[in-house]
């Protein structure tokens, strides 16, 4: 596909994406009295001027309310995409989905176990500037999770990543232990197993987990994020990959093959080290402050031990950790702010 019929057929996709939004105009409304209805909530608390505690409200608002479309536009787009091989609208769309699933919650908690799927997720359409914001080194210190798999994922990506060898050891211990568990799915499994390959550097080995990836994608229920039309999960993963491995070995790792992994926008996406993450889908202009927000670098994840000094907690249970939620929403709204989001 030359590269005039590629944008015109981005362009196209484009338009027939907003006709279809269109007609279901209501959705849009629904959004704008959710925010309507929180906007009217907000209260200054004086602690930096009144419009800047309004923009971190809106902030707040947006990462926790949803204002992002139902999904049965995403997949209808992306499978569109899919059919006529628009890999770049493609990549456009899992960038956007991405970054609206990163924005940060303000209730903290256990959203840090989201980590592992973002860093997979934002790597599959080639984001990789969102790594070192989703997958901060001090994650590795995190073992209380409610998922199995979060912690040993976190783990292998920051050793892999950061060259963290401590982690890495920690992180291989914790698979062992988790593949001869019964709770975790084949999904999981498989993708610890992948990871846990990239670290002996067996690509044959790494080759085989990664097809079992695939088998597994459409029996796995819990999806974080939604589900997809294709893995992309598995997409994420060959691709984080090619970012940690030496050339040599990577190029030894085989593609699998299989119907949820699309080998044609694979292989793009290797020959395009940087595609257009520009967004698929924009907002109306009265909805502006939505494409912004979802335009800016992703938040980076702040983590806290919030019990630490509690003495009516179990000694034990003092050390958890959890992500600050309050600080990990206004650090993010005052990046934007600083920037120039925002601001009337």
């Amino acid at each position: 596909m030359d590269s005039n019929h590629m944008n015109n057929t981005v362009k196209n996709m484009e338009e027939q994406g907003m006709q279809a939004l269109a007609v279901e105009e209501n959705d849009l409304e629904q959004m704008r009295k959710k925010y309507q209805y929180e906007m009217s909530r907000f209260k200054p608390f004086g602690k930096v001027s009144e419009e800047q505690e309004r923009f971190r409200h809106l902030v707040k608002v947006t990462g926790f309310i949803t204002f992002h479309l139902d999904p049965k536009y995403w997949n209808a787009w992306t499978q569109e995409c899919i059919e006529n091989k628009d890999w770049q609208g493609l990549c456009r769309i899992t960038n956007q989905r991405f970054k609206s699933a990163a924005l940060p919650n303000i209730y903290g908690g256990y959203h840090h176990e989201s980590s592992p799927w973002l860093v997979l997720e934002g790597a599959a359409c080639g984001n990789t500037a969102h790594i070192p914001q989703i997958l901060p080194p001090e994650l590795a210190l995190v073992k209380n999770c409610l998922s199995p798999f979060a912690p040993v994922a976190s783990h292998l990506m920051v050793g892999l990543w950061y060259h963290d060898k401590k982690a890495l050891a920690e992180g291989v211990d914790m698979g062992e232990r988790l593949l001869a568990q019964k709770k975790p799915t084949l999904l999981e499994k498989a993708m610890v197993a992948f990871l846990m390959d990239l670290q002996e550097e067996n690509m044959e080995k790494g080759s085989q987990d990664l097809l079992a990836v695939c088998k597994s994608y459409r029996k796995f229920h819990r999806f974080p994020f939604g589900i997809r039309p294709f893995g992309v999960y598995a997409h994420g993963l060959y691709a984080f990959a090619r970012l940690v491995l030496p050339k040599e070995q990577f190029e030894q790792l085989q593609m699998p093959k299989h119907d949820v992994f699309l080998e044609g926008y694979a292989k793009w996406l290797l020959e395009t080290p940087n595609p257009d993450l520009s967004l698929y889908y924009r907002y109306p202009e009265d909805m502006k402050w939505v494409n912004e927000i979802m335009e800016a670098p992703c938040a980076r994840l702040i983590l806290h031990q919030f019990n630490l000094d509690n003495p009516n907690i179990k000694p034990k249970e003092r050390t958890d950790w959890s992500a600050d939620g309050v600080n990990w929403v206004n650090h993010f709204a005052d990046a934007l702010w600083n920037a120039g989001v925002g601001k009337c």
